[in-house]
């Protein structure tokens, strides 16, 4: 009788281990970008792994996790803010959970190494960071058809927009600040050059100087979600992605205002033609841009490019052959797939390959067009664009969907 008690006590204890594991875990996948579908999936196996009862329920803003029999069910409660995408704490949070369910660490080591994982310092500096905005952005401008002028002015432009996110992103109070904040920069600057320093394409630097605030992803994942029957969690991400386009919408009208002050209109002119090798010259070097904007380890970097490329070309194969609006399908699929193929063989998690690669392929600058002509009062235009917008996302949807039913991931994450 002692020593069933004995082993009913260290169950027990073991369970509620497992728990904190579980809850832990789950928090931090949340803030580190995992889709509130992936996530839930990620979290029931994880559970059935370690013998838990329960279930998830997971949210932008919160997660549920009931753990227990019907009848002696926990609930927990955790309110999670949406955090940046960070790939190399994404990886290290997968291999830990596969290192506890194959019994190489204890469920106790795995609690503390959680937290070593979520506190640990950023691999990249705040110089580098700060610099992989004015990259991103001075490529952005060049797959736009920026000219010479036009890319150099975007990375500048975009550096302040990433001193603009460091300084803001410091208090919790003024981190919703940076959309309006950085449209505001981008327009006002983009006019201020091109009316008293050089004659340059205001459109084409103001869109991407102000890609980083543009929420292209968050509306292409709240279509996913909706796609995948994640009502709740899909739903408030296109309320969500809906007032972030607002308030760079806000920010973009306040920045014109500048043009007010002086006496000329704007020039209206073509940006300079490139070569076309510039566009695989910058197809090659946003990659290492993306790959620090999303702090992936150094060792992941060409799997990366590999999976932005196949994105990009999947993506231009699809405009060749069908409407610009469908091809972010073809980019999708195969981009999805490569990623599935990848972490199959690298053995970690397929969001390493495909989130940078999606970035090449969301609708935020068509959102960005739509918004600013409904400012304009241009309703027909901007609800076409609008349109537009959402036929990108969803095709991009479909072909992450369909790329998952013929190359299912390993991993859920």
């Amino acid at each position: 009788m002692h020593s069933m008690q004995i082993t009913q006590n260290e169950n027990t204890r073991f369970q509620e281990q497992a728990a904190e594991f579980v809850i832990k875990l789950g928090s931090a996948l949340h803030n580190y970008g995992t889709s509130s579908e992936r996530l839930e999936s990620a979290l029931r196996k994880l559970m059935a792994r370690l013998n838990l009862e329960g279930d998830i329920f997971a949210s932008p803003t919160g997660l549920f996790i009931s753990i227990g029999v019907t009848e002696h069910q926990q609930t927990h409660i955790i309110r999670v803010d949406p955090g940046e995408v960070h790939l190399e704490k994404l990886a290290l949070l997968d291999e830990l959970s596969q290192q506890v369910i194959n019994d190489r660490i204890h469920i106790t080591e795995g609690v503390k190494r959680i937290d070593e994982i979520v506190n640990a310092p950023s691999r990249y500096g705040t110089v580098l960071t700060i610099l992989s905005y004015s990259i991103a952005s001075a490529m952005v401008c060049r797959f736009l058809d920026g000219g010479w002028r036009e890319i150099l002015i975007s990375g500048f432009i975009g550096t302040l927009i990433g001193l603009t996110g460091f300084f803001v992103g410091k208090r919790h109070q003024t981190s919703f600040l940076f959309e309006p904040i950085a449209a505001a920069i981008s327009s006002a600057l983009a006019i201020i050059i091109a009316q008293k320093i050089m004659v340059i394409s205001v459109y084409e630097v103001t869109l991407s100087g102000l890609i980083a605030a543009v929420p292209g992803m968050t509306m292409t994942l709240a279509m996913k979600e909706l796609a995948t029957r994640n009502l709740v969690a899909g739903t408030v991400r296109v309320a969500w992605a809906g007032l972030l386009f607002l308030e760079v919408a806000f920010g973009f009208a306040v920045g014109t205002q500048v043009n007010k002050l002086f006496a000329m209109p704007l020039p209206e002119i073509d940006p300079a033609g490139l070569p076309n090798w510039t566009e695989w010259l910058a197809l090659l070097i946003a990659p290492f841009a993306l790959s620090v904007r999303f702090q992936a380890r150094p060792k992941d970097f060409g799997w990366i490019m590999i999976g932005c490329i196949i994105s990009f070309g999947g993506a231009r194969l699809g405009a060749s052959y069908f409407a610009w609006e469908y091809s972010g399908f073809i980019g999708a699929f195969f981009a999805c797939a490569v990623s599935n193929l990848i972490a199959r063989f690298k053995n970690f998690p397929a969001a390493i390959v495909l989130s940078p690669a999606l970035l090449l392929l969301v609708p935020g600058s068509i959102g960005f067009v739509s918004v600013s002509n409904f400012l304009e009062k241009n309703i027909l235009s901007g609800v076409a664009a609008a349109f537009s917008m959402v036929m990108v996302a969803m095709s991009i949807v479909i072909g992450l969907l369909l790329a998952n039913a013929i190359v299912p991931a390993r991993k859920n994450i």
